[in-house]
């Protein structure tokens, strides 16, 4: 995954034929020599494996950022934005609170509340998870980019038959990766955006309608008692 420019080789002995296959090693190939496999097999299965292992690590942050039991998702931050905005809602109701209007502000106050909402929430949470998921591991798999260094490609005859034993087999992960992280920021936004509509969908639905819808006569008690006008 790494952009590879290799120092100069070192000295390599004049009867070492390893050593000069070896030195031969491309700048372009995949990964790092050290890195690199014998078997086209070996570097599969390694590159597979640490993709596996980013994707996981990708879709468990995107179940927890949508989980409605991690204190740090952004469904927890949405529902405790609400409850401070409502708390204040209802904290601002005090001063009309009157011996002729403390039932009605009592009812108002029950109704700013987001139990209701996020009890209808929930189960469309359930829906959003899954519509905002990653896709399957193995689209990403099919972006791993597979180099192969073959020295016996420079040998003729028996040399060649030896060469090939160092052939050696790379992987880049570059563009798995980016387009994993990319498809994950797209997801984590698209929940987000998601999840806030139907958040405020239900506040107007189910609390603001309401609360408006009492307003009035609130008002008109408050009239009537010579106290000030919402």
């Amino acid at each position: 995954m790494r952009s590879l420019t290799y120092p100069p080789p070192k000295t390599i002995k004049q009867n070492s034929t390893a050593a000069l296959w070896e030195s031969r090693f491309p700048e372009w190939l995949a990964c790092d020599p050290s890195e690199s496999r014998p078997s086209r097999f070996q570097a599969k299965d390694e590159a597979e494996g640490k993709l596996k292992l980013l994707y996981v690590q990708a879709a468990q942050q995107l179940r927890s950022y949508s989980d409605p039991a991690s204190s740090e998702s952004c469904y927890s931050r949405i529902r405790h934005e609400v409850n401070e905005q409502l708390t204040f809602l209802r904290e601002s109701l005090l001063p009309c609170r009157t011996d002729g209007s403390a039932a009605l502000v009592n009812r108002i106050a029950a109704v700013l509340s987001s139990e209701d909402v996020f009890r209808r929430v929930e189960p469309l949470n359930e829906e959003l998870q899954k519509k905002f998921s990653l896709s399957p591991v193995q689209d990403y798999i099919r972006m791993i980019r597979y180099e192969v260094y073959d020295p016996s490609e420079y040998e003729e005859g028996a040399a060649k038959l030896i060469a090939k034993l160092f052939t050696r087999h790379g992987y880049d992960l570059t563009d798995a990766c980016f387009q994993l992280e990319q498809d994950a920021e797209t997801l984590l936004t698209g929940y987000r955006n998601a999840i806030a509509e139907q958040v405020s969908l239900y506040l107007h639905q189910y609390v603001i309608a309401s609360v408006q819808g009492k307003l009035p006569t609130l008002n008109a008690i408050l009239e009537k008692e010579g106290s000030t006008q919402l």
